[in-house]
């Protein structure tokens, strides 16, 4: 009778044969995992690491594993274990933690466009700058490599805190995250409904007359542009497919830009680029190129004011349309939802208005 070829029947052999090394089936490529000597260049003692032999999960991928796995214990009874034999095809400990974080996350979140920008935006920008031991140590210097009270050095603290609490790493980094918010940020311009409508001119003949005029009047961001449609043509409802934040129904404010602009007349979106980033990079240069005196994002930033200080709809509302939670909401806008009340209550009680 033949062998039983299946990772549990190599190892029941490996096992029996007292060799200290099993074989583990990553997706689809073998590795051998064992206790080993820490690579060149490192000191310490020996600790479980793995091999991976590049070898695919079928019957020859598993005959091949099954010896290198006892040659490898022979070399580790002789100590003629050499690193080098191997290291081409090493993977380093972070790499392998960062594979599990990743295979987790979208295990979770499922994988689409929107979860794969999510998780380069979140988590791999900081992730790439991780050495191959995922100590404390390690990841505390990756924090401090980007500027101290930036939204870089924040996001980078939030998304290594989370790799440490999946591999079970103790370390305190949040206090590494330094003041950044979004109540320390520079005071940024916010264009009034009459700049909007008087910039609106730049954009005339060109292919972002239509972006320009949907994220004035539905507070997009800048890649939700590519994703949109009608829904309801009569109450000027739009539906987004997809985004950062999934899609959901968008509302108008204000209704007479639609009819004064003529906007569903000329309804015509660019394509989109690979991604989300790059899409949002297209319109931030089609501003850029135009000196509009504001970036994209501030009209959706005008569109959130509009919602509270001109129509005096919600914050569990706004936040809804906007596609964020309220308590996001109340952080971003609550300066200067706060400056028109305060402004409205002195003129009301001491102007008598």
């Amino acid at each position: 009778m033949g062998k039983d070829w299946s990772v549990d029947a190599v190892n029941t052999r490996l096992k029996a044969a007292k060799t200290g090394v099993t074989v583990v089936q990553r997706g689809n490529v073998l590795n051998l995992r064992a206790t080993l000597p820490l690579k060149p260049g490192l000191t310490g003692k020996p600790k479980q690491q793995y091999i991976s032999l590049g070898y695919r999960g079928n019957v020859p991928g598993l005959q091949r594993a099954e010896a290198e796995a006892k040659v490898i214990s022979g070399l580790l009874v002789t100590g003629e274990f050499d690193w080098n034999r191997y290291l081409k095809n090493v993977k380093t400990d972070s790499q392998i933690w960062i594979e599990k974080f990743r295979e987790d996350y979208f295990r979770k979140h499922g994988e689409s466009d929107r979860t794969k920008f999510n998780y380069e935006n979140n988590f791999n920008f900081a992730f790439k700058k991780i050495g191959d031991n995922l100590t404390c140590d390690e990841l505390i210097k990756v924090a401090v490599s980007f500027p101290a009270n930036s939204s870089r050095r924040a996001r980078t603290v939030a998304s290594l805190k989370a790799l440490a609490e999946f591999a079970k790493i103790e370390c305190n980094i949040s206090p590494y995250k330094g003041n950044y918010g979004n109540r320390k940020t520079k005071e940024r311009h916010i264009p009034s409904d009459e700049e909007i409508e008087e910039k609106r001119h730049l954009f005339i003949d060109s292919q972002w007359l239509t972006v320009y005029e949907l994220m004035a009047v539905y507070g997009l961001r800048n890649h939700e542009v590519f994703f949109c449609e009608v829904e309801d043509i009569e109450k000027f409802t739009l539906k987004i497919s997809e985004g950062k934040t999934g899609p959901r129904r968008v509302y108008p404010l204000n209704i007479d830009w639609i009819t004064k602009w003529e906007i569903f007349k000329h309804f015509k979106i660019p394509s989109p680029a690979r991604n989300y980033r790059e899409s949002g990079n297209k319109i931030n240069r089609a501003f850029k190129n135009r000196s509009v005196g504001f970036v994209p994002y501030a009209l959706r930033h005008a569109y959130a004011i509009r919602a509270h200080n001109k129509y005096r709809i919600s914050v569990a509302i706004a936040s809804a349309w906007l596609g964020h939670s309220p308590s996001t909401h109340l952080n971003i806008y609550q300066r200067w939802i706060s400056r028109n009340e305060h402004e409205e209550a002195f003129e009301s009680l001491v102007l008598n208005k």
